[in-house]
């Protein structure tokens, strides 16, 4: 992994067999990030996505092996419990061009990921929303 900060904008560039959100929570922690969005393209061939299910209020995983383009990498940078709390979503395309996405548990990069965090000058936090068990982001009152 390597990035670059310029002004309220970091261009990152993760490497094969990089996890995904461990290697946007180092560079939060290391940066001081208490608000970002995230945006990126790339490839995986090991990631795992979610959609949250209302009547069992958990989240459905599966997980992919084999070559995908990550067509869309979208998110958010906020804080819980004082740390950063990375929280993606992410559209890919298979070798076949079958569509899936959903809620990234946990990706590694097989070529490339490219984009970048754009970060917001205030802090975000996250508390439960006790009706679906969930992290939701509040604003500073």
């Amino acid at each position: 992994m390597e990035y670059q900060r310029i002004n309220n904008q970091i261009i990152f560039r993760l490497d094969p067999n990089d996890e995904i959100i461990s290697s946007f929570s180092k560079i939060a922690e290391k940066e001081n990030i208490k608000a970002g969005f995230i945006e990126a393209i790339g490839a995986t061939n090991n990631f795992t996505l979610g959609t949250f299910n209302t009547l069992t209020k958990e989240y459905e995983f599966l997980t992919y092996k084999g070559d995908h383009e990550i067509l869309s990498l979208n998110g958010n940078i906020t804080r819980r419990d004082n740390h950063p709390h990375i929280h993606l979503h992410m559209v890919c395309s298979s070798l076949d061009s079958k569509i899936i996405g959903g809620h990234l548990k946990e990706g590694y990069i097989s070529i490339t990921l490219e984009g970048c965090i754009n970060i917001i000058d205030y802090e975000l936090s996250r508390e439960l929303n006790k009706t679906f068990d969930v992290y939701k982001i509040t604003f500073k009152k």
